[in-house]
């Protein structure tokens, strides 16, 4: 008699939702006081300019930049949801090139997801792991996340996924293109529509892996 199939799981379906991008700079010599509305007036008037010490904040509607100088950290950030249309790198760019003497260190250009399914993505996550190990070890799988790094070009790649708190249908996922020092002339704009344009692909990939 031929051997019955054993039946494999349902696949686990899950909708990619796009949430938010920023562009991170490390570096030394960075200054708060350069921070002004007319940075990026194409965005209208800004809803908050703050000057505090170490930290200062611009802020428009749905867009920012926060830098930190003691922490040696500027991050411009965009949550409107268009991925295709956001100004957070040239925002960067414009106040990098008022800073002078500013020392790079560090870029990266980070993009945001949130994946939603039906049923507890739990199963979905269990692809990349191994359940075998967990089993071992005891008990069953409730609540996990990961990491992948890649090389990729001048680029390390990390995929982070994990779980939403008290939400067992979500996923958070975030996508980082890391770039260090040395740095050659660095086009805020042209890297981040790079790293914009392979990001979407990636996600597919893990949807249907």
């Amino acid at each position: 008699m031929p051997e019955a199939s054993v039946p494999q799981p349902a696949s686990i379906l899950v909708k990619p939702n796009y949430k938010a991008c920023n562009v991170t700079v490390i570096a030394d010599g960075l200054q708060s006081g350069v921070l002004d509305p007319s940075l990026f007036s194409e965005l209208g008037p800004s809803k908050t300019v703050l000057q505090a010490g170490s930290l200062g904040i611009l802020e428009f509607d749905r867009r920012s930049l926060i830098v930190e100088t003691e922490a040696h950290r500027a991050v411009a950030t965009d949550v409107t949801g268009e991925m295709g249309v956001s100004t957070v790198a040239e925002l960067m760019e414009r106040y990098v090139n008022r800073v002078p003497g500013i020392q790079i260190r560090a870029v990266g250009f980070n993009f945001f997801y949130e994946f939603v399914s039906d049923d507890n993505v739990i199963s979905f996550v269990e692809k990349f792991l191994n359940k075998e190990l967990t089993n071992k070890i005891g008990g069953q799988l409730s609540a996990a996340g990961f990491k992948i790094n890649q090389q990729r070009g001048p680029y390390v790649r990390q995929l982070a996924l994990e779980p939403v708190w008290n939400n067992p249908k979500s996923l958070g996922v975030a996508v980082n293109y890391h770039m260090e020092a040395p740095l050659a002339p660095l086009n805020f704009r042209e890297r981040f529509v790079e790293c914009a344009t392979e990001t979407p692909t990636l996600i597919e990939a893990i949807i249907h892996v």
